[in-house]
Parts: structure tokens; C-alpha cells; sequence
């Protein structure tokens, strides 16, 4: 047991110690990996529904429709949901995430899945993201002291960084022994699982504060310049990076003529080289 102990480093050792932490930290962890197997397996099945000469569109379409409808709820619900509770914001996400993957599997394997559809069920899936990122941090926040969050935040973020080695080469050998309904259905489930397991998260709570009413994101940014500039460059960065995750499968498919395992490695070693350049 203390030879166990050793092997946790002391800054993890008192957020582990948390039970409704662990829990959390295992089932986000599942979900991570899920989207993981994602990576590779949205792009692929865009691939396989694509009209011939179409297959950049439908994949570029598809990992926008993954991504950016995230910002649009973030938005346009935030009247209704900044007040919401952070379990119930995690719990919605994970419940509509995996409905609609589910859906998508479902109708690709029965042969009525066509691209438009595709798109549309891959918007509808990322629509409550933002906020259920969000109430996983908020989660954290509500489960821990404060001098314990850092170290929680950053087993989250290595567990997250891990699906993202893992997760590829594991779903570039699922779409080529069994197709990429396969993976997109994988993923479905690690959210159904986020969703199950958080029922059992006890959760502290936490009485509002005089004056804490939250002032909107706008406001906050006009009064913190530096926050509008980190979010100029996260957003040019977006800009330049996002071409990228429609012309690899492309470049793979297409220029090397490889199968979905091959694009799994490139994206595993990508991730690997993420890790090394944080270190």
C-alpha cells in the first residue's frame, strides 16, 4: 500500500482521496477517450458517405458540424442556462452527444444515413459542449478546496491529452476490422456512461453569493482587455489549425492510399509530439 502511495505524486494523492472526484475523474475519462476514437472516426465515415468528388466537403462540413455549434449554444443559451446546475449541464451534454452519435451509427448500419443527415446529427451533438465543459470545471470547483483544484484540473487535462494518443490508434483499428459506425458508436456509449456514472457523484451545495449574479461574458471581456486578446489568439490559432483535420484523412486517403489505422498513427503521433512540446 505505501509502495502504491509513492507512485502517486503528493500533489494528487489528497484530490484522489476525494470519492466523488474519483468518480468524476473515471467516467470524464471514459468520455475522453470516446471523443479519442472520434478523431478519426467522424472523419472517416464522412469519407465513406461522400458522393464521389465530394468527400472534402462532406469531411469539412462534418468537423465543423462537430465543433462549431458549440459556440452558437454557448451563446444563444445563455440566458438559459448560466444558472443551471453544473451535474445537470454535464449530464445534458452527455445525454445529447451520445443520443445523436448514436443515432448516426444506428442509421449508417441500417443504410439510411446520408450526408446531410450526417451533418445534422454531428451539430446536434455538439450543441451543449461549451456548457458541459463548463459544469465539469464547475463540478471540480464544488467537489474540492481550492487549493486542490489546480491538481484536479491537471488530471483532468492528462487524462484528456492521453485519449488523444490513445484514441486514434485504437479506433484506426476498429474502423478497419469493423468500420467507422463502429467507433462513432464507441464514443456514443462513453457518453451514456458519463451520464450514468454522474448520478452517483454526491455533490456539495453551495449557497449563492450577495452580488455573485454573473455579469455576462461580454462585459468581462470589455473589462479584461487581456482576456479578449487570449481570445483573439485562440481563435487565429483555430483558424490556421482547423484545415488540418479535414486534409489529413484526406491526404491519407487520397495521396498515400492507407486505410483508417495509418490515419489513427498520424494522429497518435501528433499527440505525442503535443505532450513533448508542453513538457
Amino acid at each position: 500500500m505505501r509502495a502504491a502511495k509513492s507512485l502517486v505524486p503528493a500533489a494528487y494523492r489528497d484530490v484522489l482521496a476525494v470519492a466523488g472526484f474519483r468518480r468524476l475523474l473515471a467516467c470524464e475519462t471514459v468520455s475522453y477517450l470516446g471523443d479519442g476514437l472520434s478523431v478519426v472516426a467522424i472523419s472517416w465515415l464522412a469519407i465513406q458517405l461522400a458522393p464521389p468528388g465530394q468527400a472534402a466537403l462532406v469531411v469539412g462540413a462534418a468537423v465543423a458540424a462537430f465543433s462549431l455549434p458549440a459556440a452558437l449554444g454557448a451563446l444563444v443559451l445563455a440566458r438559459r442556462l448560466r444558472r443551471a446546475d453544473a451535474r445537470t449541464l454535464v449530464t445534458a451534454n452527455a445525454l445529447l452527444r451520445g443520443g445523436a452519435l448514436g443515432t448516426a451509427a444506428l442509421l449508417y448500419t441500417l443504410g439510411l444515413l446520408s450526408p446531410v443527415g450526417y451533418i445534422a446529427l454531428l451539430a446536434v451533438s455538439s450543441l451543449l459542449v461549451a456548457w458541459g465543459s463548463a459544469g465539469t470545471y464547475t463540478l471540480v470547483s464544488r467537489l474540492l478546496p481550492s487549493e486542490h483544484r489546480l491538481g484536479a484540473n491537471t488530471l483532468l487535462g492528462t487524462s484528456q491529452t492521453t485519449a488523444i494518443i490513445l484514441g486514434p490508434p485504437l479506433a484506426g483499428v476498429l474502423v478497419a476490422a469493423t468500420g467507422p459506425a463502429a467507433a462513432v458508436a464507441v464514443d456514443a456509449q462513453s457518453y451514456l456512461v458519463l451520464a450514468a456514472v454522474l448520478r452517483g457523484v454526491r455533490v456539495p451545495a453551495t449557497a449563492a453569493e450577495p452580488g455573485a449574479e454573473s455579469s455576462g461574458g461580454f462585459r468581462l471581456l470589455a473589462r479584461r482587455p487581456e482576456l479578449l486578446g487570449l481570445l483573439a489568439l485562440t481563435a487565429v490559432f483555430c483558424l490556421l489549425y482547423g484545415p488540418v483535420e479535414v486534409a489529413l484523412p484526406l491526404f491519407v486517403v487520397d495521396t498515400l492510399g492507407r486505410s483508417a489505422d495509418f490515419l489513427g498513427a498520424y494522429w497518435a503521433v501528433f499527440g505525442v509530439g503535443a505532450v513533448i512540446g508542453g513538457c
